[in-house]
């Protein structure tokens, strides 16, 4: 069954609740039930919950013999309607109110016995002869003839929802479309809290969350699951771990950013000198402990600063160990304007090999068809560092 016919089957089963309940005056929950006998029981008192919740009913105590008999007075006036009777919701509730310290002594007494309301078989006496509480009685707190039924239920059930928004207004088709800058903090707040519930959207939720912390957003880190749940209902568990997963995340990319904006820039490699230093520096355990040859690049952003290293390979220096795709894919990942070619020579000689020439003519190749410059390429070793750059210049 689709969301929208489980939405629809759902409105039906609210809709027969509240027109049972429009059609009287005053009630018992028994009564209800009873005039909804098709429903389940705890979904009926759950319906008349939510209405009492509104403010649109409110349960009123039967105290005496006289209260029940006027209640049924009133259903056989009014053959269990409203029409005709005299409207609760404007005159006062039908019940025996006791005065001074009898009044708080049944209360303490209906508490002490323990006895669930409306299941008492002997119900005991109170200290001026009537019967105690029996069923508390439900009355309108307004017009039951002039409630719209519908427009709350619109309000209660689907009227919250994000998806009723236009698609332009929504959340994360906005982020998708605009981009996470150009949101407002309760936008960013709903799709972290994902999901609303009835009466409250995510985007409501989010709402009451940047409110509160419009002028301190710096301690919502801080706020605990009870206080979220004090601002907007919405936020259960889920929500609030989503919540703080997003804040701490954030906070570690701020805590490297911080880090890196905070070291010192690595040395702009123009020169084959500078890129000798820079791998005497940064390859000295590959020269000293390397038993194998490997293939590292450098990959370098476009005032030839150094950016990240990659090893390609591990074995003999040839065209067959180090294709074109595996040296450049790391590059362009990295959107590296220019690259680095680095490898050892385990024997301790630096001398380059013939292989190691013809692998850097190929390589050159590749990277000006994919527009990533070949700087330069070392071979470093025990006895010293060789740029083939430097080579060719001084033949």
């Amino acid at each position: 069954m689709s969301a929208k016919s489980d939405e629809v089957v759902r409105c039906q089963r609210y809709t027969q609740v509240v027109e049972a309940a429009r059609t009287r005056s005053r009630f018992t929950m028994a009564e209800i039930k009873q005039a909804c006998e098709l429903e389940k029981p705890a979904f009926v008192a759950r319906v008349i919950h939510a209405l009492e919740k509104d403010g649109v009913l409110k349960r009123t105590p039967a105290y005496s013999r006289e209260a029940c008999a006027d209640h049924q007075t009133e259903k056989d006036s009014d053959g269990g309607s409203s029409a005709g009777a005299a409207s609760p919701y404007t005159g006062t509730a039908a019940r025996v109110e006791f005065r001074g310290n009898t009044v708080r002594k049944v209360h303490q007494n209906v508490h002490a016995t323990g006895q669930d309301i409306g299941q008492e078989r002997h119900p005991a006496k109170d200290p001026i002869g009537n019967q105690r509480l029996r069923e508390e009685i439900v009355q309108w707190l307004v017009d039951p003839r002039q409630f719209s039924a519908s427009q709350w239920l619109d309000q209660r059930i689907t009227g919250h929802r994000l998806h009723r928004l236009p698609t332009h207004e929504r959340p994360r088709e906005r982020l998708m479309a605009q981009g996470s800058v150009s949101m407002r903090t309760a936008e960013l707040l709903a799709i972290l809290i994902r999901s609303g519930r009835p009466g409250e959207s995510a985007l409501e939720a989010g709402e009451a969350i940047a409110r509160h912390f419009a002028n301190c957003l710096e301690n919502l880190s801080q706020a605990g699951p009870g206080e979220l749940k004090t601002i907007s209902a919405t936020i259960g568990k889920t929500a609030f771990c989503q919540i703080a997963a997003g804040i701490e995340l954030g906070r570690r990319i701020a805590r490297a950013r911080a880090a890196t904006e905070e070291a010192p820039l690595p040395p702009r490699l123009t020169s084959p000198e500078g890129a000798i230093a820079y791998c005497q520096d940064h390859f000295q355990q590959l020269v000293e402990e390397g038993a194998q040859e490997e293939f590292h690049i450098v990959t370098l952003d476009t005032k030839l600063r150094p950016l990240h290293s990659h090893r390609v390979s591990v074995g003999l220096l040839d065209q067959a160990m180090i294709h074109p795709r595996e040296v450049f894919r790391p590059a362009i990942r990295d959107a590296a304007k220019a690259i680095l070619l680095v490898h050892n020579h385990p024997s301790g000689d630096p001398e380059p090999s013939a292989a190691d020439l013809s692998a850097t003519r190929q390589l050159e190749s590749a990277g000006q068809v994919v527009g990533i410059e070949v700087i330069d390429h070392l071979v470093v070793a025990r006895e010293g560092v060789v740029s083939l750059r430097q080579r060719r210049k001084a033949g």
